[in-house]
């Protein structure tokens, strides 16, 4: 059972003790997770006549305000801070109300699963951060770049949460603003993007191509995917909506029209996540990211490629061993192997020939995908590193 579930299930029983070890257990795997520290916070806020809960509660909401502070409850969760520091006795050390393994787990065991990162630092060791290849500036290029990771904000229908999204997401800002030459101010970069986010962020991106005939769209998405039951239509899924609710997230069909909207000199999707069903994870259903359905994924319009990590009817799976989904980690090391010189083509080819030969090889066969707009000539030569 997913544990986020479980301590929703714990709360709703009035076993608030059993929910608080759960959330430390979940922290100890990654510390980073923003929902653990508020859910926790809540449960200590609600002790009014205990100061050392209270204490606990104000030290918790700051960790979460640190993690998210341009999330929709920062303005309250300040406040709630304010009045548990006048009511609280003395401040709490974090550390050890969650235990060390929870704020250090970069040593032991805990190595291979890095934690989740804030906006500007990527993962400190990762193989993929050392000779990044160096491409020239580009004023009319930018990038929408998500990792959704933690899915226990859709309540108790959430999704099993995405290990390692966050962290494809940012070693992917990186090529971006190194590789690609995209200017610092024109990437953006979400993590555990809400629904109401990501319509909105997408919506910046389309209003980009609309005042620059000569954008370049990236659009990175690392996370779930699922599809529509009825429709099949599949979707990108949102931290906060389950797969009951999948209408409220990013359609396929409906990103390929919106990037096409308007003629620009090209839009170039990378989609690490799946939409057939199934979870990414360790092993079984918990290895990938969505659902066992052939989905309708739509075409491409206009001058629109995408590279996605799976077939239709395949889940995408996550490399344990380099801490990234297979598909991020094959795709970046392609292009830091060859050093930026190489073509979309070449670049989709090495990249899909490296993700079936290492999921053939670890028992979980994925064979990314490329779809191109029909009306797209003259893809196949483009170099997305300018010398």
């Amino acid at each position: 059972m997913n544990l986020h579930y479980k301590a929703l299930k714990a709360e709703q029983a009035n076993n608030m003790q059993e929910a608080l070890e759960i959330y430390k257990t979940i922290l100890s795997i990654n510390a980073d997770l923003p929902t653990p520290y508020l859910r926790m916070a809540d449960i200590y806020a609600a002790d009014k006549n205990n100061k050392e809960s209270l204490a606990a509660a104000a030290a918790l909401y700051t960790k979460y305000l640190t993690l998210r502070p341009n999330d929709e409850n920062t303005a309250s969760v300040t406040k709630k801070v304010a009045k548990l520091k006048q009511l609280a006795l003395d401040e709490v050390d974090l550390e050890k109300l969650l235990g060390a393994n929870v704020l250090k787990i970069e040593n032991g065991a805990n190595d291979r699963k890095p934690a989740m990162l804030n906006n500007s630092s990527p993962a400190s060791r990762n193989e993929l951060m050392e000779s990044i290849p160096t491409g020239a500036s580009n004023p009319h290029r930018y990038a929408l770049i998500i990792g959704n990771e933690d899915y226990s904000r859709a309540g108790v229908n959430a999704e099993v949460n995405v290990p390692y999204a966050v962290n494809d997401a940012m070693v992917f800002r990186e090529y971006c603003l190194k590789t690609f030459g995209i200017p610092a101010n024109q990437i953006k970069l979400i993590q555990n993007a809400t629904a109401g986010i990501m319509h909105e962020q997408l919506d910046w991106l389309i209003n980009m191509a609309y005042t620059d005939p000569q954008a370049e769209l990236f659009f990175f998405f690392s996370g779930h995917g699922n599809n529509d039951e009825r429709s099949k239509d599949a979707f990108l899924v949102p931290v906060d909506v389950s797969g009951k609710n999948i209408r409220f997230g990013i359609s396929i069909e409906t990103l390929y029209a919106e990037l096409a909207k308007y003629p620009i000199k090209g839009a170039y999707v990378f989609l690490d996540a799946c939409f057939s069903g199934g979870f990414k994870g360790k092993s079984g259903l918990s290895a990938a990211k969505a659902v066992r359905i052939a989905p309708n994924t739509g075409v491409p319009q206009g001058n629109t490629l995408c590279i996605s990590s799976s077939t239709g009817d395949q889940t995408s799976n996550v490399y344990h061993e380099k801490g990234q989904g297979y598909f991020t980690y094959y795709l970046l090391k392609t292009l830091q192997d060859s050093g930026g010189n190489i073509s979309l083509k070449s670049l989709y080819e090495k990249t899909s020939a490296a993700v079936k030969h290492q999921t053939a090889r670890d028992g979980k066969m994925q064979e990314p995908q490329l779809l191109v707009s029909y009306s797209f000539l003259d893809w196949e030569n483009i170099q997305l590193v300018k010398q």
